[in-house]
């Protein structure tokens, strides 16, 4: 991949959106190289999301908190609308996601996200196995680890 290829929109897998989130909210598993990786490689570009990602970035964050941190993470969602209002979002049918013969083993998410992959983007996942079967079926996707590591 060339320095070519960054510029071009990228389509976010929901743990792409968790971590980065989680980053901010200093609850992130990823290595500190991995986090400022993460975080510059996003910086400037063109979000893309599909509304399941949303719904499940926000079910995976906000489940994981008590009582007093649920109310700490609202006040912190606010502060992220001018982020969350930057992203594209594009609609998939469910037509389209119930046609995908995977649709049993990789679920409405990931087949979702492989339907808008195009020559303009590619799918940015940490999902070894959602980015090896956008491979089988020619998709440009990578693992967020692969990027870094290829610098």
């Amino acid at each position: 991949m060339t320095s070519k290829d960054y510029r071009r929109e990228v389509i976010v897998d929901t743990n792409i959106l968790v971590e980065f989130f989680k980053i901010f909210l200093n609850r992130s598993s990823l290595t500190k190289k991995l986090q400022i990786f993460l975080i510059e490689f996003l910086k400037n570009r063109k979000i893309i999301i599909i509304p399941q990602v949303i719904a499940e970035v926000y079910t995976l964050l906000f489940s994981k908190l008590t009582n007093k941190n649920k109310d700490l993470f609202k006040v912190w969602l606010i502060s992220q609308f001018s982020f969350l209002k930057n992203l594209e979002e594009i609609y998939i049918s469910l037509d389209k996601i119930l046609e995908d013969d995977k649709l049993k083993d990789f679920g409405f998410t990931d087949i979702g996200l492989m339907k808008i992959i195009n020559n303009r983007n590619f799918l940015l996942s940490q999902d070894y196995n959602l980015v090896s079967l956008c491979r089988y079926r020619k998709l440009e996707a990578h693992h967020l680890e692969e990027i870094l590591f290829s610098q």
